[in-house]
């Protein structure tokens, strides 16, 4: 029952890759990428605001807008 427990957990989250380009006097200087974990059922707001707290965590400034189109 556990080998069963384990897997629906990991088929339940995903990984998403954040690319973010740094900007050094109006050109792309470099990329910078993280790996973050988020549940299959989370609502756009909930990914936003893990996205916009891995940013804080890992020091990059930024600057967003969200498009719900």
């Amino acid at each position: 029952m556990s080998e069963s427990m384990s897997e629906t957990s990991q088929t339940n989250q995903r990984r998403i890759r954040i690319v973010i380009q740094e900007l050094d006097k109006g050109k792309y200087r470099r990329n910078t990428s993280r790996n973050i974990s988020v549940f299959d059922d989370a609502s756009v707001d909930e990914v936003q605001n893990i996205i916009i707290n891995a940013l804080t965590r890992y020091g990059i400034k930024h600057k967003y807008t969200w498009s719900n189109e």
